[in-house]
Formats: structure tokens, sequence, C-alpha cells
């Protein structure tokens, strides 16, 4: 079989949309990540577009968008995984900007370079690119009735400033075609706003949902990606409406099937305000797994894959364990998914009885308990009773730092010791779970951070439920510890028991299937 060598990024030039789909396949076969797909604004001569000549702007531009969401819906069954991003035509005395990512080889289906630099096609990137290479499929026959025509590129909007809305998470095709289309239908500006705050309260997953800069500088990407020149505004909005209800200038609203209401609510706001109406767009929805691409789908995808952080000086002997480190908050299912990594093969080493041991009555740690905090924790047989102890600490925050500057490193010199026997015992992978893990700086000792959790109240219903607490002493609880979203900014793997206990196995068996494949290459 030949060598195909591979690219991260690519573009695909076509000579026609005639087999758009399986020249946008072949193309894919020498890029990895990225493929910029240059489209004029007819969408296929053969159309009725084409054929009756209809000579509207807005029926050119509402056609092009229903041809890109079949593209998108197809990439999408396709090649899920190729990030294609459709150019749209630059504007008129626009400084073309380069792109966002660096095109290393062209995809041509022209037959030599010069033919494919003279296209309409090409036109789109040209002055976006720098030095690339050039690849050639294997030459079709295509009417000249069917070929892209300088007639094709259409540069100006039917409207000067579209606004559009959305959380904009873990972006996918929907949000392309939402983007593509307010970037089509503008001339002018694009007002984009972000939901942030009080608007992510109830989303699915929403300790998963990308922080607001990172979205807001890909959403910005994209569109100066799909055509330069517009001006954009990126906005953080905490409420339905946003900038749509006070700007003036605004002319036009792109909305999605499921967000039409939203949309006819604005301008209902806007008259109460005697502002114009908006021109409403209505964008079809891109089929998913369930029927409906949605970032709820892209953020639950997540839960189980590895994913890179940055290195740190972890691993000190080659011959040690393999060591992941699992922590969570209070009924997070922590030990639970423990329990299963255990009859999976894994040597866990469980922090909590390793903790109840360092101050076991006779030991330093628990002379310098009796020191801090007085005999009145001790129970009858003159050991530590963990109940009164926790009733100490976790009404007072400077009690409980002292507590964990007692503790933690006592329990730090048990945890290495419990590695070193491992060693002994000939044990591939080693399992530490720990709840501190990350608050006591162990993570330094492990060679990968997963982290469960469950949505905060779901954690405090579990635990006024375990331990017969009171909805305030459960909330203080979980408050005090480190959330949920700042030790998933951290982790390799993340895993959510809010659901059945079989639900999560399968988000564990994906982790640590994986997790082989990455030890062979150490």
């Amino acid at each position: 079989m030949a060598f195909v060598q591979h690219y991260r990024c690519g573009a695909v030039v076509l000579q026609s949309t005639v087999n758009l789909i399986q020249q946008v396949i072949k193309a894919a076969d020498f890029i990895s990540d990225t493929l910029y797909l240059p489209l004029p604004l007819l969408p296929n001569p053969s159309s009725d577009i084409a054929t009756n000549h209809k000579d509207t702007l807005l029926e050119r531009q509402t056609s092009y968008i229903e041809y890109l969401s079949n593209l998108f819906h197809d990439f999408r069954q396709i090649i899920p995984k190729l990030d294609i991003r459709v150019l749209v035509p630059i504007l008129p005395g626009t400084c073309p900007a380069p792109l966002s990512r660096p095109i290393e080889v062209i995809v041509s289906s022209y037959p030599d370079i010069s033919q494919t630099e003279a296209s309409p096609t090409y036109r789109i990137l040209s002055e976006r690119i720098l030095s690339h290479k050039y690849i050639f499929l294997p030459e079709t026959t295509i009417s000249k009735t069917y070929l892209f025509q300088e007639t094709d590129i259409w540069h100006v909007g039917c409207h000067k400033h579209a606004v559009v809305g959305g959380t904009f998470d873990h972006l996918h095709q929907g949000h392309y075609l939402l983007l593509a289309a307010t970037a089509l239908y503008s001339s002018s500006s694009c007002l984009v706003g972000v939901s942030s705050g009080p608007l992510l309260k109830d989303k699915v997953l929403r300790e998963l949902v990308e922080p607001l800069e990172q979205r807001c500088i890909k959403v910005k990407e994209l569109l100066q990606d799909m055509r330069p020149g517009l001006k954009l505004d990126i906005v953080s909005i905490t409420d339905p409406y946003g900038p749509s209800i006070t700007e003036t200038e605004l002319d036009c609203l792109i909305v999605s099937e499921e967000t039409l209401k939203a949309g006819e609510a604005v301008n209902r706001k806007r008259l109460e305000s005697g502002m114009s109406q908006l021109y409403i767009h209505k964008i079809p929805i891109i089929a998913g797994t369930n029927n409906k691409l949605s970032s709820t789908q892209q953020r639950n995808n997540i839960l189980g894959i590895y994913r890179e952080q940055p290195p740190t000086q972890k691993r000190k002997q080659k011959c040690m364990p393999y060591v992941i480190g699992l922590t969570g908050g209070t009924c997070s299912g922590k030990t639970s998914i423990a329990t299963y990594l255990g009859s999976k093969g894994a040597y866990i080493i469980n922090c909590d009885r390793l903790g109840h041991e360092s101050y076991k009555s006779g030991t330093p740690t628990f002379h310098r308990l009796v020191e801090s905090f007085g005999t009145s924790l001790l129970d009858h047989n003159g050991s530590i009773d963990r109940k009164s102890l926790a009733n100490i600490v976790f009404s007072d925050a400077d009690k409980l730092n002292l507590l964990n500057q007692i503790v933690w490193p006592a329990i730090a010199d048990l945890m290495q010791e419990c590695i070193t026997e491992a060693l002994r015992e000939g044990v591939k992978v080693c399992v530490v779970d720990a709840a501190v893990m990350l608050e006591a700086g162990w993570e330094d000792n492990v060679d990968e951070l997963w982290v469960a959790f469950v949505p905060e109240n779901h954690g405090i219903e579990r635990l006024m439920q375990r331990n017969g607490l009171s909805e305030e002493t459960a909330r203080d609880r979980i408050s005090s510890q480190m959330n949920n979203e700042e030790k998933i900014a951290r982790a390799n793997v993340v895993i959510c028991s809010l659901w059945e206990q079989e639900i999560t196995n399968k988000q564990v068996d994906c982790a640590w299937d994986s997790l082989f494949e990455r030890i062979i290459k150490l």
C-alpha cells in the first residue's frame, strides 16, 4: 500500500459542486484536522436557481444556507472528526486576513496549478495563504454548464447589521451554519451575544462548558475565517435578549428553529421600545446522534475521554507503576468508581483510609491533633472521633486549614509507601483515591488526573441523604471544597456519576481501555 502523507490543515479547490461530497472525502484522505472549503454563493448550477435565473440576493443567499445545511449534515455523518470550514466570498475592498490555521496543502480538482489559481474558488483563498503544496485529485469530466463562474461570486449581504446569540460551547456544524448565515446576510457588521452567568445555570453538564473567553475567541476566529472584513462585536450576555433590544442599527436576527420564539420575543421588546423590527432568518437544525446536533451531546462525548494537559515532571522512575490520581468532591461517586477500577485490576490506594491510619492513637499526627484541637475530639476509647473532628473544622476555615497542614503530609508519606509496595508486587496501574488530591498538591505524584463529579445540587442532595444533614450544613460542607469547574479544568479524564451506575461504568471502561495505549508508549 502506497504511503499517504497527512497534513494537519489544508484547503480543497473544486471546479463544481458536482460530486462535491465525494471530492471532499478524497481530500480528507490527506488532511487530519482542518479543511477549508471555499464556496461561491451559487450552490449548484443545475438547481432551479440557476436555470430560472432568480435574481434576488436574498433568494440566492437563503438557498446557499439551505445547501450548506445539507453539506454540514453529510459531513457530520461521513467525516465527523474533520473540522470543515466553509469560506464565503470576501467583501470588496477588504484586506484579506490570514486564515487562523495555516494551510499546508491545497487539494485541487483542477488538472494543474495554473488552472487552480485562475479559478473562482481559489480567489476566495488568494492572499489569505502562504506557501503550500499541491495535490491534484483524479480528473473527472464535468460539463461547462456545471462549472463555477465569475458571476457566482456574490459579495454584498442583504442586510447591514446582523445579530445572533447562543452559548457557542464546543463549536459544531450547527454553530458553523448559524455563524455562516450571520456572516453571509450582513454587509457591514455582526453582533454576537455569547451566553454566560445565569444563562448557563440549567445547562446539562454545565461544568464542562468551555470558559467564556475561550468561546468568544473561537467564535471570532471562525467568523474571521469565513468572511474577513466584517466588523465583529463579540459580547457576553446574561439575559435572553442582550443588546438585540438596545442597539438601534441592527436590522436582522439569525435564529435556529428552536430559538425562533426567542427571536420573536426580541421583536416584541423592540416594538415596545419604539425600535425597528428585525428581519428574522431561521436556520435549519443539523441532525446529530439523537436527531439534533447539540453542545450537550458534545459535552457528553467528552466523558471518559483522555485529554492532554500541560506536562509536569511526574514520572521519576519508569519502573514505577503508572499512577492515576482519582479525585472528586463529596458524594461525587469517586469511591464507587475506584471500586470498579479495582475490579478491573487496578491497585487502589484509599487516602481516606490512610488518613485514619495517620492519626491512630500514639502516632505523631495523633498527638499534634490533640494539642491543636483539644481532648474534646476523642471518643471513650481515647481515639479521635471523626464526627467530632468534622464538627470542629467544617465550621471554621482557619481550623480546617490547620487540620490539613497536620494531616496531609502524613497521608502523602503513607501514599508513597503504598506505591512502593505496589512496585514490589509488580503492579502495573495504581489508583490513588483522594478527595483532596488537588488541594493537597499531590497531583505531581501521579501520571494522570481523573475527576469524578456530579452537579453541585445533586451532590448536596446525596450528602443530605447519606449523612442525615440539613441542606444548609450539606451546602456548607460542599462549598468548603474546590468546585467542580476548577477540578475539571485540570483533569485528564472527566467522569460524571449523575446517571445509572451502568452509564458511569461505561465512561470508566472508555478511560481504562485507552489508558493502556498510553502506557505502552512510555
